[in-house]
């Protein structure tokens, strides 16, 4: 599975609708309480500086999808700010192709915070991007009664191209066609 990634909201999000391990960078495992949730959960840890270690997240990967175990990607690299969609890093699409697996690329928008629909000035308040400081922001989340997100499940890519770049290309062109819908939708 291939999302794009506004917020640590997006595990939850797509952990309740699909069981699954999840991809993510080897700092993740050293943060408090998340980092605790993320080992428990079976994450797959990524060391971004050694390529060695990437080639042993690689073989994880692989390991988890010859298990039948679903493996979540969010291959901006980074959280967005919600509104936009960033490049896709094409680097783990290799993986599909050398397994011929097939990618289920997935929308995520967040439409309403409080029953109110969600803007430009307020999707910070999910959204965790760029320098802003994890705690606090949690901290305020936690104050929300309602948070609604819309979740589009495109059909499978399963003729998987055997050029990652393009593959990541098509995946992100879909990825970002589903949010442009999602968000139209908001009232």
């Amino acid at each position: 599975m291939v999302s794009n990634h506004c917020s640590y909201l997006d595990i939850l999000v797509i952990g309740c609708c699909s069981p699954s391990v999840f991809i993510s960078k080897k700092e993740v495992a050293s943060w408090p309480l998340f980092g605790w949730l993320t080992r428990l959960g079976g994450t797959v840890f990524v060391d971004r500086a050694s390529k060695v270690a990437s080639v042993k997240s690689f073989q994880e990967i692989k390991k988890r999808l010859n298990n039948n175990i679903s493996v979540v990607l969010f291959p901006e690299g980074t959280t967005n700010d919600g509104i936009t969609v960033m490049d896709f890093k094409s680097a783990f699409f290799n993986v599909p192709i050398e397994t011929a697996t097939p990618i289920l690329p997935i929308s995520l928008s967040y439409s309403h915070i409080n029953r109110e629909p969600v803007t430009p000035d307020t999707i910070d308040t999910i959204a965790w991007h760029g320098e802003m400081p994890l705690l606090p922001h949690f901290w305020n989340l936690l104050g929300l009664k309602r948070i609604d997100v819309s979740v589009h499940f495109h059909p499978a890519l399963t003729d998987v191209i055997q050029d990652r770049k393009e593959l990541s290309w098509i995946t992100c062109k879909t990825v970002r066609a589903g949010c442009l819908s999602l968000r139209s939708k908001i009232p």
